[in-house]
């Protein structure tokens, strides 16, 4: 039983779904603290050439210091039928434009709640990238505590998983030997995909998986797929 925990994020880049195509059950990670200005709510995409953030404003009712599956978009603003119509005017050529209205619908219409939004935009992307993987919520299942490692492990023993696939940004808090004192293996798989953009200042930042889709094509989305490999 092959796991990855993530965070819901929004319109993420290709590795997420790298990491979610690797694995039998790829758990959202919804119980941990919403951090503003973060990929929970923001991703770069393509505009005039360049990479640029476009960015869903969260509401700050009841404060941020809330879990994820607790977090409203802020609907008292036009974010939605403005987000929309940026989105439409970069990708409106695109290859791929049943994707992009099925997007933009869920932007439009889509759930008030952060975490159930993103769940469900990565639904539609992962179904594009022909990725059935099975997935879960980490708030249906018992809680945790602990530290960020232990909690992890936690979960990864609720769903008797022997192998816990996890991306690059995990380093600080997972050991591997922890993970394998509870009989499971640790798998990381290093991003380094070729699909990126430029900022104006000159650097160069890896856009939503939308931008590849739409850019290049599903194929080329796999092709970068093939790319990685993952390592103990």
């Amino acid at each position: 039983m092959r796991v990855a925990i993530i965070q819901p994020h929004f319109l993420p880049f290709v590795g997420y779904f790298d990491l979610m195509q690797r694995v039998d059950v790829f758990v959202y990670y919804d119980t941990v603290q919403f951090k503003n200005r973060s990929w929970h709510c923001r991703t770069y995409i393509r505009e005039q050439g360049w990479a640029a953030w476009v960015t869903a404003p969260v509401s700050r009712q009841g404060g941020s210091r809330r879990m994820l599956s607790e977090i409203l978009w802020d609907d008292s603003q036009p974010w939605r039928a403005k987000m929309a119509r940026r989105l439409e005017a970069c990708y409106r050529a695109g290859r791929g434009t049943s994707l992009l209205t099925d997007i933009l619908g869920l932007v439009c219409t889509g759930p008030k709640a952060l975490a159930d939004w993103n769940i469900a935009a990565n639904a539609i992307l992962a179904g594009a990238l022909d990725i059935g993987t099975h997935t879960l919520r980490a708030s249906a299942l018992k809680p945790t505590s602990g530290e960020k490692g232990q909690r992890l492990i936690q979960i990864c023993r609720q769903l008797q998983a022997t192998t816990y696939v996890c991306g690059p940004g995990s380093r600080c808090y997972v050991h591997d030997s922890d993970f394998e004192d509870q009989g499971i293996r640790v798998e990381w798989l290093d991003y380094g995909y070729e699909h990126v953009l430029t900022l104006r200042d000159g650097r160069s930042v890896v856009p939503t998986v939308l931008d590849l889709i739409l850019t290049e094509g599903v194929s080329a989305a796999r092709a970068e797929f093939s790319g990685m490999e993952c390592h103990k």
